[in-house]
């Protein structure tokens, strides 16, 4: 595999001595199959291409990567790194010299598999082009023609979304997805976290066990303070908030011990 990757990183540098720059144009399409979320990546016309890089982020802190998976590429050449909880970033090129493979226009040529501990208003993106990193990845894709290496840009990609009634949700230009959230919970010290724009109003908060079991009551004025629930174990639970000005708010959190 060290190999393979020098080997990439050599095409690189012929390529910047001899390559030109155009756009590599991808989209991703989702998909919500026996509780886990489906990301294609498909190219947006036919391309010829020798190697590419690139870095997909998620935006909870939640989500598992569980495998990636090609039709097209072979997977022996390329790697699959997780390098951050909630990262992942991909590395192919072609194993034989002056050799391009096709991508097909509309047809997925990567498969990222995933499931998100808490389904909730989130997105996946492109990572950002830069040296790889928790938040960045070197983001490109080039193919030989003759002597010679042509490189591809490929352009920010970003998709916003939600699961609802075992279906993807996808938000548009017109209906965007509120990502807020106002409670969260600090797994390091076990307390419950608020946001601080309920400071000083009345309200109660409740947390439920997934089950409907009530397991902490707040009624009163919130000035800010946390709440220490230590008392509960790895999983999935439900806030409820309620104050003078608005309905009830509903979400959920997870514990993990």
């Amino acid at each position: 595999m060290k190999a393979i990757v020098l080997s990439f990183i050599s095409i690189l540098v012929l390529g910047i001595l001899h390559g030109q720059r155009q756009d590599f144009k991808l989209e991703f399409k989702l998909r919500f199959e026996n509780q886990k979320i489906y990301c294609d990546v498909v190219p947006t016309q036919d391309y010829q291409i020798a190697g590419m890089q690139f870095g997909i982020n998620h935006n909870s802190d939640y989500v598992i990567f569980d495998t990636a998976y090609s039709n097209v590429l072979d997977f022996r050449r390329k790697v699959y790194n997780e390098i951050c909880p909630k990262n992942v970033r991909f590395l192919w090129s072609t194993s034989t010299a002056n050799e391009n493979t096709q991508l097909i226009k509309n047809v997925p040529f990567l498969t990222l598999e995933y499931e998100e501990l808490i389904p909730t208003n989130h997105f996946i993106c492109m990572m950002q082009s830069g040296s790889p990193s928790c938040t960045t990845m070197n983001r490109e894709a080039f193919y030989i023609s003759g002597t010679n290496l042509i490189f591809y840009d490929i352009p920010d990609i970003c998709v916003e979304y939600r699961i609802q009634d075992g279906a993807i949700i996808l938000a548009n230009d017109d209906t965007k997805l509120n990502l807020y959230d106002p409670v969260w919970f600090d797994n390091l010290n076990k307390t419950l976290q608020i946001d601080q724009s309920l400071i000083n109003q009345n309200c109660e908060i409740r947390i439920q066990s997934i089950n409907g079991a009530r397991l902490f009551n707040f009624v009163g004025n919130y000035s800010g303070q946390t709440f220490s629930l230590n008392e509960l174990r790895s999983g999935v639970y439900v806030y409820s908030i309620q104050t003078a000005q608005a309905q009830w708010q509903s979400g959920k959190f997870v514990v993990l011990d």
